[in-house]
């Protein structure tokens, strides 16, 4: 009994996971940070539809480079967030991120990736 529940378990563990979209992902799994954003907890695609364009392009293999032009304050360091959780949990690769300088870099490591990542469902 117990031999047939661990193998259960350990083939259910190797079978790939269902492949979502990045807004899917963000949907699912993210959760805003309190005190990073006036509207903390489940992430939401739907109260910013623009952005599931974008999010879901940069997830494609098939896209190779994406450009956004944008006024300020509309999302685009969630959409960041979104997309770096997204390839964490559903591809693991390299990611990088490039400031302007070292203490913006580390800013936004300490004030946005930590409780992203302390948030979310994954």
């Amino acid at each position: 009994m117990g031999e047939t529940v661990w193998s259960t378990a350990f083939f259910r563990a190797l079978r790939p996971k269902s492949r979502l979209t990045v807004s899917e992902w963000a949907d699912k799994y993210r959760h805003v940070a309190p005190g990073t954003s006036p509207e903390p907890g489940p992430w939401r695609t739907s109260r910013v539809p623009y952005l599931r364009e974008p999010m879901d392009v940069i997830g494609d293999a098939d896209t190779e480079t994406v450009v956004m032009q944008c006024s300020s304050q509309i999302g685009k360091s969630e959409l960041q967030l979104n997309v770096m959780g997204y390839f964490a949990d559903q591809e693991p690769s390299p990611q990088l991120m490039i400031y302007p300088t070292v203490e913006a870099a580390e800013a936004f490591s300490k004030e946005r990736i930590d409780p992203t990542f302390k948030y979310s469902l994954v």
